[in-house]
């Protein structure tokens, strides 16, 4: 009987514990749009990233069409951050128990920071995008603006000049991830500012 009822509590904690990864999956993939492009073109993982990123550009769209201040996109670089940190790390676990080893876009075999994970996307397309809500603008200009800031986001992202590279490499879990897409936001933010600046 003590048996049984050993039995039948594990069972019941081993099904928490994988809603709650798949919980962390669903977030740290930002509603599993990340695998979406690879489900789509057959190759697992493909355009996860560039996903979140159009996840993020859309939300500050939403924003920007209903008149919604710059407090808005903070709110949305802070909630993105703290959600990826609370879930990503539990949700790549998860992926590796189920998947193990996956190659990512640039070929490299890893076990952490999946093409499917794509909050900090999310996250660092929120951060290019928020110089265009302090911007004197028409409509049809920040709308200009914040396709620039995504191009200028997916480079970074993607090319991982100094020190978003190093922070790659050195800085690993949820804080890691998170981190080199804060930096690569901060960049083409910059990159932003110096654009409407510069007209």
């Amino acid at each position: 009987m003590i048996t049984l009822r050993k039995v039948h509590f594990n069972h019941k904690l081993i099904q928490e514990r994988v809603y709650m990864n798949l919980i962390s999956l669903m977030f740290s993939s930002t509603f599993f749009t990340g695998f979406l492009p690879g489900k789509i073109i057959s190759k697992d993982g493909a355009g996860g990233g560039l996903m979140g990123s159009i996840v993020g550009f859309f939300i500050q769209l939403y924003f920007i069409y209903y008149g919604f201040g710059f407090e808005a996109d903070i709110l949305l670089i802070l909630f993105s951050f703290v959600l990826g940190l609370i879930c990503v790390e539990k949700a790549e676990k998860y992926m590796f128990l189920k998947y193990g080893k996956r190659k990512r876009h640039t070929g490299e075999l890893v076990d952490y920071d999946y093409n499917q994970t794509n909050i900090d996307e999310v996250h660092g397309q929120a951060i290019a995008g928020l110089p265009i809500f302090f911007f004197n603008l028409t409509f049809s200009w920040q709308v200009t603006m914040l396709m620039f800031s995504f191009i200028a986001f997916r480079i970074f992202d993607v090319s991982k000049p100094w020190p978003i590279k190093l922070i790659e490499r050195n800085i690993k879990g949820s804080f890691g991830i998170m981190f080199d897409d804060t930096i690569a936001g901060l960049m083409a933010g910059v990159v932003v500012i110096i654009t409407y600046l510069s007209f």
